[in-house]
């Protein structure tokens, strides 16, 4: 019997660490208990006039059943493969931690990318195998390479990680070509996708394929496309193995009590809808903005956004960014991952006429 990819590749220690249970494991957290067993203080402040109690004082359920099985609803995958984490950075960090090991292992990515992979890589104490994305708008991976450095038994390339939509690119990558990526993943390393800014584009998420892929994990996030960026609420899709080892890693009570019911509350099939409908009007704007770009001055490019931004690259990034800030408008300079870019969020319609003016 072929031994599970993930059990190849996790690290040796968290193999051989089992996940901290505490006391109330399995109760499901009923109100049948009163929980005398984690220290906790059984009186919450907040015991005023107006019958405001949330139950802080209490620790969190680790993993949360109704927002599981909710998030597990809206990304269309099974309960049993979905792990909440605060935000997607905590879940890269997650990944990290559980399959790479120090002045050992490698991960490796594709630039421009997004830049906390690289400095997880320096914080972890990991090598970081950078191979350029190629193409006018950073849409094609050097497949040869990734392969031969995958082959390469002095890299130690545990987890390959693809923004995809990127960031900053804000483009998605060719799906031939990630396609290919999965096949050249998969006995060789965990491949992570993270799809933060899925909702915005016009291909599926690549969860669909899950099933076939025992290496692959898909990063989803609140933060974009739900208008929840505040509350830190990220989710990891994968095997169910895989999750079992990164439950080694995680913290003991990951998600707040406060995020998961904020979260519950705004995931009612009303809000959703709501949500979906902003999507939609901000990929109308994106798109609306791009063509009143084109012939701007001081516009070189705009690229082919899949995500809830623009990536446009100017004459002069410097004087781009502090026009903008003149006026009171914040940007970013992307300029040391593409030449001449700046980050722009799509927004209202009268801020984006803003931004349109201000290229005018």
């Amino acid at each position: 019997m072929t031994t599970h990819i993930a059990t190849q590749l996790v690290r040796n220690n968290i193999r051989n660490t089992p996940a901290y249970k505490s006391a109330r494991s399995g109760t499901g957290n009923s109100e049948a208990y009163i929980f005398l067993d984690a220290a906790e203080n059984s009186i919450s402040p907040f015991q005023d006039e107006d019958g405001f109690t949330p139950l802080i004082n209490r620790y969190p359920d680790p993993q949360p059943a109704m927002l599981k099985d909710k998030l597990a609803t809206l990304y269309d995958v099974s309960a049993n493969n979905l792990m909440l984490t605060r935000g997607s950075e905590e879940a890269i960090r997650l990944v990290l931690q559980t399959f790479c090991e120090p002045h050992q292992d490698s991960l490796l990515t594709c630039p421009p990318t997004f830049a906390l992979y690289d400095l997880e890589t320096k914080i972890q104490s990991i090598g970081h195998v950078k191979i350029a994305r190629e193409g006018r708008y950073y849409t094609k991976l050097n497949l040869n390479t990734i392969k031969n450095t995958l082959n390469a038994d002095d890299e130690n390339v545990k987890v390959v990680m693809i923004c995809n939509p990127g960031n900053p690119s804000s483009t998605s990558v060719d799906q031939d070509d990630m396609r290919a990526l999965l096949d050249l993943c998969r006995d060789k390393a965990i491949l992570v996708i993270d799809e933060a800014y899925i909702e915005f584009a016009e291909h599926e998420s690549y969860a669909s394929v899950l099933s076939e892929n025992k290496n692959l994990v898909i990063l989803r996030t609140l933060s974009k496309a739900y208008g929840l960026a505040g509350l830190r609420c990220g989710a990891i899709i994968a095997d169910d193995l895989i999750l079992d080892y990164i439950a080694r890693v995680i913290a003991p009570y990951p998600v707040p009590r406060p995020t998961v019911e904020t979260a519950l509350a705004a995931l009612t099939t009303t809000r959703i809808k709501t949500m979906q409908d902003v999507q939609a009007t901000l990929k109308s704007e994106r798109d609306r903005m791009v063509k009143a770009l084109q012939s701007a001055p001081h516009v070189r490019r705009i690229f082919p956004s899949a995500t809830n931004f623009l990536t446009i690259q100017v004459d002069d990034v410097e004087e781009t960014l502090q026009k903008f800030l003149r006026n009171h408008l914040v940007i970013r300079d992307r300029s040391s991952a593409i030449a001449n870019a700046v980050n722009i969020a799509v927004s209202d319609a009268d801020t984006n006429d803003k931004v349109i003016d201000l290229f005018s």
